[in-house]
């Protein structure tokens, strides 16, 4: 095996199929046992581990905790959203997603509804999904009776997306991992605001009154997809809902 390993330069994943090519079948190895075979050379104080491409002595260590991307109960995922949410046929139909500073430094919860663009900012600090939660209740509290559904990623921050629904009677969907163009109108928010915060700025020190001032530049410029009326004066104009201050 050392001789192969010299010889080649491969990694274990392909010795197994050198020893069939050269010595039959009956000398087929799986990657894995070559590995045992490498770590039991270095207990002896072997170097066999040299000719690996990373110089491990050691194996990789894998997490034993869950993830909570997988641990996301009852997802529902937007092949079962109503087709009116598509259309853009109302007013209500939000996408929201999570903007983080370098190193997760600080964190701005980002929400826009589909029709209008209308949108929200607010600082949340950390990215988890209390804060995520609790965040969206905060910024939606005094719109809640006219929406009626939020779309998300598959991040963890959203594991308590049953809770969000209760409070704002909403019916919640995720889109299909790693398709963002399922929620591009939350992708076009978090570019734009990126404008204002760009990616190096630590977002633990950004302030309310800075998120208030983009959300309401943002909503108060005339947009060519509504007909050059504002984001704002479609939002409240075909909604129920009583016309608001614009604050996270």
């Amino acid at each position: 095996m050392r001789s192969i390993a010299q010889k080649t330069g491969l990694e274990p994943a392909g010795i197994g199929a050198i020893l069939c090519l050269e010595h039959g079948t009956h000398m087929k190895v799986s990657h894995m046992t070559v590995y045992r075979h490498i770590y039991q050379d270095v207990a002896v104080g072997g170097h066999i581990y040299t000719y690996l491409r990373t110089g491990r002595k050691k194996t990789k260590q894998r997490k034993t905790t869950k993830n909570l991307r997988s641990i996301i109960k009852n997802r529902r995922f937007i092949d079962q959203r109503p087709a009116c949410v598509d259309k853009l046929e109302r007013i209500g139909d939000l996408e929201r997603d999570i903007i983080v500073g370098p190193v997760n430094k600080g964190a701005i919860l980002s929400i826009v509804d589909r029709k209008s663009i209308y949108c929200w900012l607010a600082q949340i600090h950390r990215k988890t999904p209390h804060n995520t939660h609790f965040g969206t209740r905060k910024l939606l509290k005094d719109v809640r009776d006219g929406m009626y559904t939020m779309t998300n990623d598959n991040g963890p921050e959203f594991a308590h997306h049953q809770q969000t629904a209760r409070y704002l009677n909403v019916d919640v969907w995720f889109c299909f991992p790693y398709q963002t163009n399922e929620s591009a109108r939350i992708e076009q928010l978090n570019k734009l605001v990126r404008q204002y915060l760009p990616k190096k700025r630590d977002l633990r020190f950004v302030q309310p009154k800075e998120l208030r001032q983009i959300c309401e530049t943002r909503n108060n410029r005339p947009r060519k997809i509504l007909g050059y009326y504002t984001t704002k004066e479609v939002f409240f104009r075909e909604s129920n809902i009583e016309k608001i201050t614009d604050a996270p």
